[in-house]
């Protein structure tokens, strides 16, 4: 078993995971996970509010594999990282927060998602480089097959499982 103490880069690690299962799981974009904030979630209703274009607000159901990656940030590091940005950890705080408590931004999202499309080689050239940026995951998604789509986030969810663990 592995003894050594959790590092930031864990904790990065661990946040950007539970971002990338809620984008995948939920459907989200990206824009409307990183306005989340705690009151948003509900893990026991396993769903979340989503406030999205045209301010119209829905509730978007969520997997248990997500809500499960949620449920872990929650606990460590989230509440450390809000600590150190003194923010306050209640309902108005942002869902996804950096080490230093502030809320996540577009910039550093779209890097971890790109980086997460690159780290699966498998992953077809349309959902790399300069059309992640202009398009949304879901609406690229849409034009492929389910077959497809399923074998996409097949591959992203093992290469992330190498890179963080169970």
């Amino acid at each position: 078993p592995d003894t050594r103490e959790p590092t930031e880069a864990d904790g990065i690690a661990l946040r950007n995971r539970a971002l990338l299962e809620l984008l995948y799981a939920a459907g989200l974009r990206v824009s409307e996970a990183l306005h989340l904030d705690l009151r948003d979630l509900s893990i026991d209703g396993g769903f979340v509010r989503v406030i999205g274009k045209g301010d119209r607000e829905r509730l978007v159901p969520v997997g248990d594999v997500a809500l499960d990656w949620l449920a872990r940030y929650l606990a460590w590091p989230r509440p450390g990282w809000l600590a150190v940005g003194s923010t306050p950890d209640g309902p108005d705080a942002p869902l996804f927060v950096t080490p230093r408590g502030r809320r996540l931004a577009r910039q550093s999202a779209w890097s971890i998602v790109k980086v997460a499309a690159g780290a699966a080689e498998t992953v077809p050239e349309r959902f790399r480089g300069r059309k992640l940026h202009r398009h949304n995951a879901t609406v690229t998604l849409m034009r492929t097959t389910p077959r497809e789509c399923h074998e996409i986030g097949r591959r992203i969810a093992e290469k992330l499982n190498a890179a963080t663990g169970p």
